[in-house]
């Protein structure tokens, strides 16, 4: 990439989105104030040394975004993928710094989410929007805190809870394709111990048009159900009681019949204090999903017990162990199940310009060696214009049941892939580096660049004619998983926001990746290449009563291309180049309008794809969207 085709972006691109974000004002708001938990001990923004996205509610409602998939992409260093989806057809997956979207841990409140096609990434488009407080994303390895399949990263939505007043809201919106979605939500106080927060919402939609693949044209329809519940009880003045409960099913059109995906992610959490620099913390978690579509059930139970000293000024030390079981069954994996416990040690070392976080995780995972994963993360705040950050760290991926076992499986043609009992866990090495700077009081300037490697990739590898073939008279190609290659990941992302005045915020960034595979010199299986975006939000009280706000964002990807495992007949398969699949460069523009009368009544309405261009995507297989513009209209009535 030539100087010429970095300094244009760079000149163009206008506003910071991510590492400290806004609230209720354009003005650059007091990083003192914002509070992440993605290490697990509730901390400062300002005072993390972690490299860490925070996109808050107040965003998300500025947006009035559909699918969660959409809050992430004004987001440098984060790129969405989505297919047509065997349980949910509405389909994000998230990819941090180049890796592929597998490689990134996902949860809700600290539940791992599990949904469809999980050996592509986990599809946060199941999560609805509108009960987001808050989305973490942390940049780098995360296994010494969360253990397998966060080697690239971790993306935690946090949910919204009560507080200390009654809060309700109705909900409506209808949009192009036939989509209606309706919402509801309580949170309130039941008494001065007690809280509960319920939301539910239900959309059905006749899909979003498709030009690909062939045989789910006209076949994306869905309908979608789901709640969310959490209760809080304070038992006393050092321990309290906290569970979550959260179930969505969704009623597919496909092939003419409707075939159910569900998903269900709980919790129940026991704190307590038991000295003055002592608390504990017992967790039980459990996940599930499963699908008609691809007679999928998996579940996954986890349970763990830490503790957190703070017997030493500025220091917070996190240790503990946990226990988790995995089952999974999907066609062509017969019903298996997988064991592994942990232990860990985290410091966490807060100065009045440095922080410091050490972490440490021993994982022993069915009969695999132990697998030891290290991290180290530092924030250096040089004066109150310039903070510096890096981390280095060692993520792992246990290899999953549908890897070890799958017998068999394949789309169409004539491709089927296979997995391998032999398989070894995947390592990758993460280093990060980010400098954020405030030249003046509204205007920010960041930049973040990373190199990583990933060892013991685990990579479909053509394995020659399924002479086992139950049809015999059909030619199949196998394609086993193999711990076979080598790969690196490295590049440059920048992102600018600057505060016109009380009224204009325009921001934007670039982000820039390479990855390789080092061992055959071709790609790794998702190839991000170049994406741009901006965003100009405007805001304005028009009478003491009424409050206008309004957005265009721009966003527009290059050079992406995607390694695919199912190669046309002709291609040949010794050659991965033959692999590749290029994706189409795509220009995304939207905007939209809210009125607010009183702060309780919200009227939007937003125009999404203006220049009407076909976006193609590919996860597991080869989607394109059909381009044309959309249209979405609502309301929402806080009481």
């Amino acid at each position: 990439m030539g100087a010429k085709s970095l300094l244009v972006p760079i000149i163009l691109m206008i506003a910071m989105n991510g590492y400290a974000q806004t609230e209720d004002s354009l003005k650059t708001y007091d990083l003192k104030k914002v509070v992440v938990t993605g290490s697990r001990n509730p901390r400062l923004l300002s005072k993390t040394p972690e490299v860490m996205h925070v996109v808050t509610a107040h965003e998300i409602e500025e947006l009035n975004v559909s699918s969660t998939g959409e809050i992430l992409e004004y987001l440098t260093g984060v790129n969405i993928e989505s297919g047509t989806g065997s349980g949910y057809p509405q389909r994000s997956i998230v990819s941090l710094d180049a890796f592929p979207a597998n490689y990134t841990l996902v949860m809700v409140d600290g539940i791992r989410l599990l949904t469809e096609h999980m050996h592509t990434g986990q599809n946060i488009d199941i999560i609805p929007p509108e009960n987001i407080e808050r989305i973490e994303v942390i940049k780098g390895a995360a296994s010494a805190q969360y253990g397998s399949d966060a080697m690239g990263g971790i993306v935690n939505i946090i949910t919204k809870k009560a507080e200390h007043r009654v809060e309700s809201s109705v909900g409506l919106s209808v949009s192009s394709y036939e989509t209606y979605n309706s919402t509801i939500s309580l949170r309130a106080p039941v008494n001065k111990n007690v809280s509960l927060s319920t939301f539910s919402s239900y959309e059905q939609s006749a899909g979003i048009p498709i030009l690909a693949p062939a045989h789910r044209v006209g076949q994306m329809g869905y309908n979608k159900f789901s709640t969310m519940n959490h209760l809080n009880w304070d038992i006393s003045a050092r321990s309290s009681l906290s569970s979550n409960l959260y179930f969505a099913q969704n009623s597919m059109q496909f092939r003419g019949d409707n075939l159910h995906g569900r998903m269900l992610l709980s919790s129940i959490d026991y704190n307590h204090q038991l000295d003055e620099h002592l608390y504990g913390t017992a967790r039980l978690k459990y996940s599930h999903w499963d699908a008609e579509q691809s007679t999928e059930n998996n579940g996954y139970f986890n349970s763990e017990v830490y503790f957190n000293w703070e017997g030493i000024k500025n220091n917070i030390t996190t240790f503990g162990v946990d226990f988790r079981s995995m089952n999974f069954e999907r066609a062509a994996v017969l019903e298996k199940s997988q064991d592994g416990m942990g232990a860990f040690l985290q410091n966490e070392i807060e100065l009045d310009r440095m922080s410091f976080l050490l972490a440490l995780r021993f994982d022993k995972v069915d009969d695999l060696k132990t697998i030891i994963a290290p991290k180290t993360a530092v924030m250096l705040q040089v004066n109150e214009k310039l903070r510096l950050r890096a981390s280095f760290g060692r993520g792992f991926h246990a290899p999953s049941l549908m890897e070890l076992y799958e017998e068999g499986y394949g789309h169409s043609g004539r491709s089927y892939r296979f997995g391998n009992p032999e398989l070894q866990p995947e390592y990758s090495l993460t280093s990060t580096f980010s400098v954020e700077y405030l030249p003046v009081e509204n205007l920010q300037f960041l930049v973040h660049s990373y190199y990583n490697t990933i060892s013991d990739m685990i990579t479909p590898i053509y394995g020659g004619i399924w002479e086992e073939n139950p049809d015999s008279t059909t030619i199949i190609d196998k394609w086993v998983r193999t711990n076979i290659h080598e790969a690196e990941i490295y590049g440059l992302e920048t992102t600018i926001r600057y505060f016109l005045d009380d009224h204009f915020l325009l921001e934007g960034g670039y982000n820039y990746a390479e990855n390789q595979n080092r061992s055959t010199g071709g790609q790794l299986p998702y190839y991000p290449g170049e994406s741009f975006f901006s965003k100009l939000i405007f805001r304005y009280n028009l009478t003491s009563w009424h409050h206008l706000s309004s957005f265009i964002s721009w966003r527009a990807t290059k050079n992406r291309s995607a390694w695919n495992w199912m190669p046309e007949s002709s291609e040949d398969y010794e050659n991965p180049d033959g692999l590749v699949t290029a994706l189409k460069d795509y220009q995304l523009l939207n905007i939209g309008f809210k009125l607010t009368y009183r702060g309780k009544y919200s009227y939007f309405v937003n125009a999404g794809n203006l220049l009407a261009q076909d976006i193609q995507k590919l996860d597991d297989s080869f989607t394109e969207i059909d381009g044309e513009a959309t249209w979405k209209v609502g309301f929402l009535i806080n009481f």
